[in-house]
């Protein structure tokens, strides 16, 4: 009983001490196949608007757990957004 009890106790204060994570998107650039090239206005602005800015987390003491390329499709699937896909911890 005294081990189950312990087992109980360490599982809460890890729960407790369990960090917070976030997943951002930073975009760095869009492509788009040469027929929509007219609706990269859009494509950037949506690229934009997706993207969260990694120094602001970082100054807030976010940490970098890991990192990837990834690419977002904007514009009505007419272009992709291309960046990278950070997980934080803090």
């Amino acid at each position: 009983m005294r081990l189950l009890t312990t087992l109980i106790f360490a599982m809460i204060i890890l729960t407790a001490c369990k960090a917070e994570q976030k997943i951002i998107f930073s975009g760095d650039s869009i492509s788009y196949k040469n027929k929509d090239s007219y609706m990269s206005d859009l494509m950037s602005s949506e690229c934009k608007s997706l993207s969260e800015n990694l120094d602001d987390y970082l100054k807030n003491g976010w940490k970098v757990v890991t990192s990837s390329s990834k690419e977002k499709i904007v514009a009505n699937n007419t272009g992709t957004c291309k960046g990278t896909e950070y997980i934080l911890e803090k």
